[in-house]
């Protein structure tokens, strides 16, 4: 848990009492990822594909032709993790993968038209969760404050 200034102990202090792991940071990220996560997943679940594919299609339609390694960089996962979440996209053809031209031990990443597609749809789902999110937060610029936040410890932790 992090320390707090004097100043906010009687708020803090009442806050841990009812949830101890309040004031821990790891516990807080953590669960607001999985609550975001379900949330996401249930939006997308009429479209047929999981947030994470989602996730790994618009970081492969937003590079063009990647490399699984810069893929892997770009959604913070390890090679392995990202290769195995890769196998179903391929299977149901909306991704495929093929050699680089420049370095043959590397491999491209291509979304297809069916994986494009699929990525529009489950887009405008998300785009409807996140324009409810937004409301609850109290607007835009709540909402970019709190974008800024995961992003500037990301940055720190990496």
């Amino acid at each position: 848990m992090f320390k707090t200034d004097v100043t906010d102990q009687g708020s803090i202090t009442a806050e841990l009492v009812e949830n101890p792991l309040a004031g821990d940071l790891c516990f807080a990220v953590q669960r607001i990822n999985r609550i975001i996560s379900r949330k996401a997943d249930d939006a997308l679940r009429s479209t047929g594909i999981t947030a994470e594919q989602m996730l790994l299609l618009a970081a492969i339609g937003e590079a063009g032709s990647p490399r699984i390694l810069e893929v892997s960089r770009t959604l913070g996962l390890d090679h392995s993790t990202v290769v195995s979440n890769l196998k179903p996209l391929v299977r149901k053809n909306w991704v495929t993968m093929c050699v680089d031209v420049d370095d043959r031990r590397a491999t491209r990443l291509l979304l297809t038209d069916n994986g494009s597609a699929r990525l529009g749809v489950a887009s405008e789902r998300l785009w409807e969760l996140e324009d409810a999110l937004v409301k609850k937060v109290g607007g835009a610029q709540n909402a970019l404050d709190l974008c800024r936040m995961p992003r500037e410890l990301s940055t720190v932790c990496a």
